[in-house]
């Protein structure tokens, strides 16, 4: 990534996220309700197990200098 685009990329992801946590929010509390919280908690932590495990499969991301 280039230097001088490197002030966008962030601030485009930033955006991204404060814009996207109300809608996290919405179906976070839908999805507790319906299932209640210890599923909740228990799928979403595969989930992140899973986002920090499989790029440690990636020859691409273990070979990053």
């Amino acid at each position: 990534m280039p230097g001088d685009k490197l002030g966008r990329v962030i601030s485009l992801d930033t955006l991204g996220s404060f814009a996207m946590a109300p809608v996290g929010e919405i179906l976070g509390g839908i999805m507790t309700d319906r299932l209640g919280a210890g599923p909740i908690f228990i799928i979403f932590g595969l989930f992140n197990l899973l986002t920090v495990l499989l790029p440690l499969f990636v020859r691409e991301v273990r070979t990053l200098e």
